[in-house]
């Protein structure tokens, strides 16, 4: 994870977080966040992802109906 200030945000402001995910293969992913204020850039943002075996947590690749609902929610935006 990784996150980069830009201001600071009260308790009770609005934002809007903006998300995509990005370098989707294998068993990874990544997403990407931009946090607003009334159009004011307050953060950006990032977390890691890897999909692995329930029974043996071993890496395995992300599966299609994923890759297929990330594909779908970008077509839509």
């Amino acid at each position: 994870m990784r996150v980069d200030y830009r201001a600071a945000a009260a308790f009770d402001d609005v934002l809007t977080i903006h998300l995509r995910c990005v370098d989707l293969r294998g068993a990874r992913f990544r997403y990407e966040y931009r946090i607003e204020r009334e159009g004011e850039l307050v953060a950006t943002a990032e977390t890691q992802h890897a999909t692995v075996d329930s029974s043996t947590l071993q890496p395995t690749r992300v599966p299609p109906w994923f890759v297929q609902a990330i594909a779908t929610a970008e077509q839509e935006s």
